[in-house]
């Protein structure tokens, strides 16, 4: 235990310190906002507005000219902030630009993380699930990191987090134990969300654009360790 409040105390000056500019560990910075999302039930999703949404591109667009100034600007009008996160623990510093609700949360539309420096800019992850499939969040970041992506999104609450139906066809029961809609806080079956734009965004600005979402399952004993689909 004693350790563990020593890690918290430092952490937090650490990222007190530094404002903008937060310098560390982004997979333990990650685990920390994933743990902190919103669980199973309590509504907390906020549906965006045509107006929000315009806002959010202009400020996904800023990021991805590289216009910081600007994009912390138009994020800060939706209760958004942009963060420089230099990442100490790779073989040389790099630092990714993390687009993120300031605190207290009002919205939980997700977690976005850009690379300036991608050596893959054509690649694009997605954890629509970090909440509930297990390792999925963690498991994003470690390949965001490693493959040098575009792009990283984490959804922002458990996929069972919100009541409401989502237009999207189709059933599950992951929610409640029998078949019934899909919640429109399921980020992966969902068009109307923030997730979705942002999506739209980056597969618009790139010339050849790959998505790959990353999602768990229960495993039988016969089951393959590995499922791979086209999202079809």
């Amino acid at each position: 235990m004693f350790k563990h409040l020593l890690t918290l105390s430092f952490t937090i000056l650490c990222f007190s310190v530094t404002g903008q500019n937060p310098i560390g560990n982004l997979d333990d910075y990650l685990q920390q906002a994933i743990d902190d999302m919103p669980g199973k039930g309590g509504n907390d999703l906020q549906k965006s507005n045509n107006s929000e949404l315009a806002i959010w591109e202009r400020t996904v667009n800023f990021i991805t000219n590289n216009q910081i100034t600007q994009a912390r600007a138009s994020a800060d009008s939706i209760g958004y902030k942009v963060l420089s996160f230099t990442d100490t623990t790779m073989a040389q510093d790099e630092t990714f630009q993390v687009l993120q609700e300031e605190t207290p949360a009002q919205n939980h539309w997700g977690i976005y993380l850009f690379n300036p420096d991608a050596c893959r800019d054509q690649l694009v992850l997605q954890s629509p699930h970090p909440k509930f499939d297990l390792n999925t969040g963690d498991e994003a970041v470690f390949c965001f990191k490693r493959l040098s992506a575009k792009a990283l999104f984490l959804s922002g609450t458990h996929r069972c987090n919100h009541s409401d139906i989502s237009p999207c066809s189709g059933t599950t029961s992951v929610c409640s134990g029998s078949d019934e809609p899909y919640r429109i806080s399921d980020m992966a079956h969902n068009k109307e969300t923030v997730f979705q734009r942002t999506t739209s965004i980056l597969k618009d600005d790139a010339s050849n654009p790959t998505f790959v979402q990353l999602h768990g399952f229960a495993k039988d004993p016969d089951d393959p360790f590995v499922i791979m689909s086209n999202g079809t």
